[in-house]
């Protein structure tokens, strides 16, 4: 079942890294800071969570998740501009270290439904928000 989860949040990670992508030219920078900031937290903190449950040692599971967020810091932040590289790598660290600890809070697979519902729910958010965006363009 894990899996499963870790398999969507994929796809909804790739989701919205396309669309940031497609959209870069028309995002100002207050909103690519808060983009990169809230959408690497929620990747980092997600993944860290599922991690806590799959992997038997803790800290493997930081480790790996912490790696995740360096990550999907610096590819959202370099699709966007350098100040968005640095917030979203920094909060992509941060995630790293949190998701493990309420992953481990968490008993196996009953509340994790929970986080992963409400990521599924931040990402579509995201989506939402990068295709009203989209369609404000000045000609």
């Amino acid at each position: 079942m894990i899996y499963v989860f870790l398999g969507i949040h994929l796809i909804c990670y790739m989701a919205v890294y396309v669309l940031i992508y497609k959209q870069k030219r028309h995002i100002q920078y207050h909103f690519s800071m808060a983009l990169t900031i809230s959408a690497s937290l929620s990747n980092t903190l997600l993944t860290g969570i599922l991690l806590a449950q799959l992997l038997p040692d803790y800290t493997h599971a930081v480790l790996a998740s912490t790696a995740v967020g360096i990550f999907t810091g610096i590819t959202l932040g370099l699709s966007l501009d350098f100040q968005s590289l640095y917030a979203g790598t920094v909060s992509g660290i941060m995630g790293g270290f949190m998701g493990p600890m309420i992953g481990g809070l968490i008993d196996h697979n009953q509340a994790s439904v929970l986080f992963f519902l409400l990521e599924v729910i931040f990402s579509g958010f995201l989506l939402s928000v990068l295709y009203s965006t989209s369609l404000k363009r000045e000609v």
